[in-house]
């Protein structure tokens, strides 16, 4: 019997930290498992200022 992964949630939390979320959510992205989410909570800062790449156009990203 084969059990489906089931699906994660990762929140992400980022307080002025935009030197270290492009790496990071890069890194996170391209995990082996595929079966999740990513919800990046941020103060408004890397999102609004087009800072961040990774991420922006795959559909298991939100921004917050």
């Amino acid at each position: 019997m084969k059990m489906d992964k089931p699906r994660v949630s990762v929140i992400v939390l980022n307080w002025n930290g935009k030197r270290f979320i492009e790496k990071y959510l890069g890194s996170l992205l391209n995990q082996d498992y595929t079966n999740f989410e990513v919800l990046l909570v941020d103060n408004g800062y890397a999102v609004r200022s087009g800072k961040v790449e990774s991420g922006s156009s795959d559909s298991r990203t939100s921004y917050a």
